[in-house]
């Protein structure tokens, strides 16, 4: 704690000078360079954007799986599906067909 000084006291208004100065510094500082400053605030914006793009996106490719998952369930069997997943996957072709396999 700082007690003023009654022989000098300009010493001691001196001092609460400087400790309010440098107390103003700090927070100065931390309002340009800290954590919560309008550049460090400007980036996470940015970064929330980012992720709720890829959330959004992946929720797309659940909606996507889901629905291929319900269209091969037993009591919706699509014959066209399956034979579109067979070809696709496990290279399947009718005997009067040819297939030609580029590669990647």
């Amino acid at each position: 704690m700082i007690f003023l000084n009654k022989r000098d006291p300009y010493k001691s208004t001196i001092m609460m000078l400087i400790i309010s100065a440098l107390v103003s510094l700090y927070f100065i500082v931390q309002m340009f360079l800290g954590d919560y400053s309008a550049q460090t605030i400007s980036g996470k914006k940015q970064e929330l954007k980012g992720l709720i793009n890829q959330y959004e996106r992946n929720q797309a490719d659940i909606m996507m799986h889901e629905k291929q998952i319900k269209a091969l369930d037993t009591d919706n069997l699509d014959v066209d599906i399956l034979e579109s997943q067979m070809r696709e996957k496990m290279l399947f072709t009718k005997p009067n067909e040819i297939m030609l396999i580029a590669p990647d």
